[in-house]
């Protein structure tokens, strides 16, 4: 047990399972920063299921964000600004935000919000001043949680010497962080007043993804109530392409496949090993993902909603019209599309009959006046492909089993003009609305700039903050000024457009979802 050093002039202090915390009062609401959730993941703890955090004597404080999951740099936080550099395999570590007893907080029963960062399961962080939950706590009388998890190899790395002799898992690791951590939420959060019988998880792009994972995931299953899934497909990854990825990993570090042998190779040998690992794992998709293993994630999503797995889940699933935009940050110049050929090449890769769906897209955008040159449709491809389709489609099965669906497509465009290939303005791109929910829009200059430079911000922000208080409250994001919100089903496929304008449509863009579905299904 560990001495957690005494500290003078106290801010609310706590206990939980592990000691007491003292957190920081501001702003009308409490924050708890670096609350342990686990165990350093280093050394013998590598690839192993999350162990217990070790508990403490005193009062231990929780005022700053605590380490990072070990990453690469990306271009993509660019968009955002302000990362952090701390990283450590110590890394299992959650923020804790509630409206302070002085501000209306409630000794028990708020609502509680489970934050999932993304980064393509590479890299990212919950300790960003882009997720600060305080604002959305403070406004919905609620408790916000974001959490950190192993990312890359060491966070998904799979290979029957990882086999774990008590659980039986070999690899999943990083998803297993985020299951700890609701575990922990579900043990602890009654201490902060929230309610652990009313969870929701929210999580964009990789968090998306791993949201749609935990509604399949019967351990994952009972602990939250309501999910959110943004920006993101929720398919999982087959275990060939893992068993590939590692092939690829053990040959570039040349070391033996044994468990005590990929333990004890330095850290950064494994983070300059990690791109033939990740590029192997892609394999045309966004990022890599967690895996079927037929432990942990025994289903496939139609099998667990044909085995009621869903069933009860209030189910809200949020995509940005041009997704695509930002994924052009991170790509080589060759492998943009400059002409209609060289996008028919790209999807050829893909699977996909590009002399069907060129014309297609092209036809249905002219249609509505929208652009339709070759950049204006491999971004409406990209986008359908990767988040757009899979995910309201999935939304769709869901309300077929007679559960409770929303979908939304955010519009709000951002006009920069980043100095990567393409040379267009990002749009209505992926990210655009994650300072919009936590209410971060000048929290850095590139938040700002990500928002747009157009009127408005301000006020959309607090329209969509209030849908997301709204839903984990009630299981519906429908407001006042969100009234002509109504429920997705697979019929009329209602869906709510955030934006400068705020309209509810049915099927929007829906020649090119029958489209990319027929395309999909035939890859």
């Amino acid at each position: 047990m560990s001495n957690a050093s005494e500290v003078q002039d106290l801010g609310p202090v706590i206990g939980i399972e592990s000691g007491r915390i003292e957190g920081l009062s501001l702003d009308g609401v409490d924050a708890f920063k670096n609350i342990p959730f686990g165990a350093d993941t280093g050394g013998a703890n590598r690839f192993r299921p999350p162990q217990p955090a070790p508990a403490w004597n005193g009062v231990r404080a929780t005022l700053e964000f605590g380490p990072r999951a070990p990453q690469d740099p990306n271009r993509v936080d660019n968009l955002k600004g302000g990362f952090e550099t701390v990283m450590s395999e110590d890394c299992l570590n959650l923020n804790v935000w509630r409206p302070s007893s002085a501000n209306g907080g409630a000794a028990s029963g708020m609502p509680v919000m489970v934050y999932i960062h993304g980064g393509g399961f590479l890299y990212g962080s919950a300790n960003h001043i882009a997720h600060d939950g305080g604002i959305l706590a403070r406004r919905g009388n609620m408790v916000v949680v974001s959490i950190n998890y192993r990312l890359g190899v060491l966070g998904l790395l799979s290979h029957p010497c990882l086999r774990d002799p008590d659980t039986g898992y070999d690899g999943n690791w990083g998803f297993l962080d985020q299951i700890a951590a609701l575990q922990w939420v579900n043990r602890n959060i009654a201490a902060f007043g929230g309610d652990a019988d009313n969870v929701t998880i929210v999580g964009l792009s990789a968090g998306g993804g791993s949201v749609g994972a935990h509604c399949i995931c019967p351990t994952s299953r009972p602990l939250f109530r309501r999910a959110v899934v943004q920006s993101s497909s929720p398919l999982p990854t087959p275990r060939a392409d893992h068993d590939a990825a590692t092939a690829t990993l053990l040959a570039e570090l040349d070391v033996a496949a044994e468990l005590t042998a990929l333990q004890a190779v330095d850290r950064d040998a494994i983070q300059a090993a990690q791109a033939g690992w990740t590029a192997k794992l892609q394999n045309g998709r966004t990022a890599p993902r967690p895996m079927v293993d037929g432990e942990l994630l025994p289903y496939w999503p139609d099998e667990a909603m044909a085995a009621g797995l869903m069933d009860g889940l209030d189910l809200w699933v949020s995509h940005t019209r041009d997704e695509a935009t930002v994924f052009a940050m991170n790509m080589a110049p060759d492998t943009i599309p400059r002409n209609d050929a060289q996008l028919r090449a790209i999807l050829a890769k893909a699977g996909l009959d590009g002399d069907c769906l060129i014309p297609a897209y092209r036809n249905a955008r002219q249609a509505r006046g929208e652009a339709a040159d070759t950049w204006a449709l491999w971004i409406a491809m990209h986008t359908d492909r990767l988040i757009r389709v899979p995910s309201i489609n999935f939304l769709a099965d869901h309300a077929k089993h007679g559960n409770n669906a929303w979908a939304c497509m955010v519009t709000r465009e951002c006009d920069w003009v980043p100095p990567v290939p393409g040379d267009k303005a990002l749009g209505a791109c992926h990210v655009v609305d994650l300072p919009f929910m936590f209410g971060s829009l000048h929290a850095t200059p590139e938040l700002q700039r990500l928002v747009g430079s157009t009127p408005g911000a301000d006020a959309l922000a607090e329209i969509i903050q209030d849908a997301y208080i709204a839903f984990c409250h009630t299981g519906s994001p429908v407001t006042d000024k969100l009234s002509a919100w109504q429920p997705y089903d697979g019929e009329k496929r209602s869906t709510m457009l955030l934006g400068d304008d705020l309209l509810a449509l049915d099927d929007p863009m829906g020649v090119e979802r029958q489209l990319m579905t027929a395309a999909l299904a035939d890859a």
